[in-house]
């Protein structure tokens, strides 16, 4: 969304000026970037772990308290935790392209029972 806004704003502001023969280098450029930024978050790849006896769960090689209850989304899940170790708070955005279907079941079946905050 980010690139297609700042893409229309660069033709505009570009249009009817001596800096027009820019504009395709510019569109090249910001579409490269997005590939790239692309690219780069299908590499991100952590441990998610959630224990059944507690509001905890295991990510970033630290175990974390959930502090909310989690917003369910039908693609997405944002879950708010605080780190038990340094008491760094976070919040994780959980896409359903980042799991396999029967994980994804899995993990809302488990945050849905596992919550009662």
């Amino acid at each position: 969304m980010f690139y297609s806004i700042f893409s229309i704003v660069l033709i505009i502001q570009l249009a009817d000026t001596y800096l027009d023969f820019l504009s395709p280098a510019g569109l090249l450029l910001l579409i490269f970037e997005w590939w790239r930024g692309c690219c780069y978050h299908k590499t991100i790849r952590r441990e998610l772990a959630i224990f059944y006896d507690s509001n905890e769960l295991y990510f970033a090689r630290q175990r974390w308290v959930i502090v909310k209850r989690p917003l369910f989304f039908r693609y997405a899940v944002i879950i708010n935790i605080i780190s038990i170790r340094s008491g760094k708070q976070q919040t994780l955005w959980l896409m359903d392209d980042s799991f396999s279907r029967q994980d994804w079941r899995s993990l809302h079946y488990f945050l849905r029972q596992l919550i009662t905050i």
